[in-house]
């Protein structure tokens, strides 16, 4: 999902008489459908509570929330991303852009990696310290704009 973006869910429970929805904890709503719209990238938490006269069910979903496409191709301009085996390396292009924050987190959204970078044109993240799978990197500008690659080990 990307930010600004309006996801709609649906609770599918068969013979539910109640639902409950929750966002990282905080109570969302308890109708069978709900909307939501992410302002942030990141992972988020979505719980459905969903309950008749014998028995509660909880179901948990994690989702991933990326940077808006128009966003991401103007960041590109000033970023480069490269995949080597040992390592991923963000190169800054613009000297403009000001302190840049760099995170990699892993598919459940668990963060795994963190630079905070203000005079650096080179930032490298060792690959070798982490376990195969998908990794998610976001780079933050000190203007609040993300740009967000996914790659693989």
């Amino acid at each position: 999902v990307e930010v600004g973006v309006e996801l709609e869910v649906e609770a599918m429970s068969e013979n539910a008489e109640g639902h409950q929805w929750f966002l990282d904890e905080y109570f969302r709503g308890d109708d069978d459908i709900i909307s939501l719209t992410f302002d942030e990238v990141g992972s988020y938490t979505l719980k459905l509570n969903s309950s008749n006269e014998y028995c509660d069910d909880t179901y948990e979903q994690e989702i991933m929330v990326s940077a808006a496409s128009v966003i991401q191709e103007n960041l590109e301009k000033d970023f480069l991303t490269v995949n080597r085996e040992s390592e991923i390396s963000i190169i800054r292009l613009n000297d403009n852009s000001g302190r840049i924050d760099v995170k990699l987190y892993d598919v459940k959204g668990s963060k795994m990696v963190e630079y905070l970078a203000t005079n650096k044109n080179r930032i490298s993240i060792d690959k070798q310290s982490l376990s195969s799978g998908v990794y998610f990197l976001e780079i933050r500008t000190e203007d609040g704009q993300v740009l967000s690659n996914k790659y693989s080990k």
